[in-house]
């Protein structure tokens, strides 16, 4: 299902993207992906549970594709070093997670944990919103 819901969102994302500016689709993408993650650690019911894991799939499928068109769009000059840049830092990214997810997980329980990530998650939005150049691919083409 993760899986799926990943398709989905990439296809989505970039899609929609490619319209509004990944700027703009990615902090409202990573907002649900906070919003759904919250929601999932306090949902008792299988089939409640196993819905919001697939919008949280399809968030991060359309996250994951607005980051590397972002990463491109922001210095055109120095995409390859970007994306690898991007590339490394994820790597990075998911040890440390899954270093501090365990930890969080052994001494809170899993709410803190989605609560602390949805934390992190809109704290990425809100650089995002800031810091991002908002640009769109079919502006872009038509310039």
């Amino acid at each position: 299902m993760v899986g799926i819901g990943f398709v989905l969102g990439g296809q989505a994302g970039g899609r929609l993207g490619d319209r509004i500016g990944h700027a703009r689709l990615r902090p409202l993408a990573i907002m649900i992906g906070a919003a759904t993650m919250i929601a999932m650690t306090d949902l008792s019911l299988g089939l409640i549970a196993a819905g919001s894991n697939l919008v949280l799939a399809v968030s991060a499928g359309a996250r994951t594709i607005t980051q590397q068109s972002l990463i491109s769009e922001q210095i055109p000059r120095a995409r390859a070093t970007l994306l690898s840049i991007n590339t490394s830092l994820n790597a990075a990214s998911v040890a440390i997670g899954v270093t501090l997810g365990g930890t969080i997980i052994d001494l809170a329980g899993f709410p803190v944990l989605g609560a602390v990530f949805a934390g992190l998650l809109l704290s990425s939005a809100a650089l995002m919103l800031t810091f991002a150049r908002h640009t769109t691919a079919l502006m872009d083409a038509a310039a």
